[in-house]
């Protein structure tokens, strides 16, 4: 189910068969995105796969456990598999420090060219919603993914920028981009408004001028409801920074703001008409009685056991916005396309299925 909805607009057959050999190589999962590049007329994405403890892929795939691994052998001695294996090991811990404080992680393939034998991943740790100080499970993630190669001088400037945080803001993404040959670590940060992450960023001393990131973003902060930072930290601070918009609102309600959204920045140039048209028509789901064939097993099971009373269902919907500002070169607008898994359950009120969010996102 991994691209059956996916415009070949978005993704040449090339690249979807590259995504399915990776996937042969990963567990079923809950959760994934893809991610799409607005203003590029090449048909390809990147692969994000979303791996949590509860639906068991984070076993699956590394044998943890009673669980024999997706993992072909070849990649398991792979040094990026390995240390992923020492993370999970610690993160599936009861009561550890990072069972807590991490909710999932995210694994990103990039699919400019072919991947090799052994594809090798960016690591995104993402803590858990209610945890606002995540720093002390960022450096513990980092020792277990890193070790000693995460050069002193890093570790000095990742502090340097959780103690420049405003009040109200939170790291919430720590991730170790193994392929792109770099020691820097990508930072996604939450809950403050554009003003304050400029601000922000020149507490933390980011090379650009703040006055040319207000003009270039323009009326976008206007259009989303959420507006989150990336950076790159390294023993310098990278000069690119990522700016990514939410529209926080039920997918029916949402959908003809995203049509606002990603129209303003065709407009703009920013991004292509027909990848407009592709992305906005991924948008839908799929439940499990229309394709009972080739549903996860053990969702099957689960509804099976609910008799009735709850149905499985995997939504598609568009996660959020990002768009990257690098001093001296145009904006760059990427769209993450989201699949993600959720149960609704039978309503004898409403003689029917209704959409259960209180529902856990896991099995």
């Amino acid at each position: 189910m991994v691209d059956s909805h996916l415009d070949v607009r978005l993704a040449s057959e090339a690249v979807r068969e590259d995504m399915r050999r990776i996937a042969r190589m990963l567990p079923p999962v809950l959760g994934f995105q893809f991610e799409c590049r607005l203003g590029s007329p090449a048909s390809r994405v990147d692969l994000l796969p979303r791996l949590l403890l509860t639906d068991g892929s984070c076993d699956a795939l590394l044998g943890l456990g009673d669980t024999p691994p997706t993992l072909p052998e070849v990649a398991r001695d792979h040094p990026t598999w390995r240390a992923l294996g020492d993370f999970c090991r610690e993160w599936r811990k009861p009561g550890g420090a990072l069972n807590t404080g991490v909710m999932d992680v995210f694994l990103e393939f990039d699919l400019d060219h072919p991947p090799p034998e052994v594809p090798e991943p960016c690591v995104f740790m993402d803590f858990a919603r209610p945890v606002r100080q995540t720093r002390e499970f960022a450096e513990r993630g980092l020792d277990l993914l890193l070790g000693d190669r995460l050069p002193a001088s890093t570790r000095r400037r990742l502090a340097a920028c959780y103690e420049a945080l405003p009040p109200e803001a939170r790291i919430y993404s720590v991730g170790v981009m193994f392929p792109r040959g770099t020691s820097a670590l990508r930072l996604c940060l939450s809950g403050a408004s554009l003003p304050r992450w400029l601000s922000y960023l020149e507490r933390i001393g980011w090379p650009g001028q703040p006055g040319e990131v207000e003009a270039a973003l323009g009326r976008l902060p206007e259009l989303a409801d959420q507006l989150s930072l990336d950076i790159d930290v390294g023993e310098t601070l990278g000069e690119k920074v990522g700016f990514e918009f939410a529209i926080q609102a039920p997918i029916g309600s949402s959908q003809p703001r995203w049509e606002t959204l990603l129209g303003h920045l065709v407009e703009r140039g920013l991004g292509l008409p027909d990848k407009r048209e592709a992305i906005l028509a991924w948008v839908g789901h799929m439940q499990q009685r229309s394709q009972p064939e080739s549903w996860p097993k053990e969702l099957s099971r689960i509804a099976r056991e609910l008799n009735g009373r709850g149905l499985s269902l995997f939504l598609r919907r568009l996660s959020h916005l990002k768009v990257v500002h690098q001093p001296g070169r145009p904006l760059e607008a990427k769209v993450y396309l989201e699949t993600l898994h959720r149960w609704l359950h039978y309503s004898d009120a409403q003689q029917g299925y209704v959409l259960d969010d209180d529902a856990p996102r896991g099995v």
